[in-house]
C-alpha cells in the first residue's frame, strides 16, 4: 500500500476501441480523472473513489497503448475525515 499523499491526481487521455461494421470509424477519445494507483509498462489504474477508510473503488485499467498523455493535476487539502488515512488499500473482492 501507498500513502495517500504519493498517489497522484491525473487526467488520463486514451483512445477507446471501437467495433463496428463501417470502414472509416475513428476510436473515440476519452478522459479519465482519478488517482493514479498503478502505473506498469502495460497498463495504467486510476481511480475515481476513494473512501474514508482508505480503500478505492471506480477503477478504470487503460492498456498503455491506448493512453494518448497523463498530466497531473493540482494538489489540495484533504477534508478532514481523509487526513487521517496513512495508507490506501484495494478492499475489492
Amino acid at each position: 500500500m501507498i500513502p495517500l499523499r504519493q498517489h497522484p491526481i491525473v487526467a488520463i487521455h486514451w483512445r477507446d476501441a471501437i467495433g463496428d461494421r463501417h470502414d472509416e470509424v475513428d476510436p473515440p477519445h476519452c478522459l479519465s480523472v482519478g488517482w493514479l494507483i498503478k502505473r506498469t509498462r502495460t497498463y495504467v489504474r486510476v481511480a475515481h473513489e476513494i473512501l474514508q477508510d482508505g480503500s478505492y473503488c471506480e477503477i478504470t485499467t487503460i492498456p498503455r497503448g491506448m493512453v494518448q498523455s497523463i498530466n497531473a493535476l493540482a494538489a489540495f487539502p484533504y477534508p478532514e475525515p481523509f487526513n487521517q488515512i496513512k495508507r490506501l488499500s484495494n478492499k475489492e473482492g
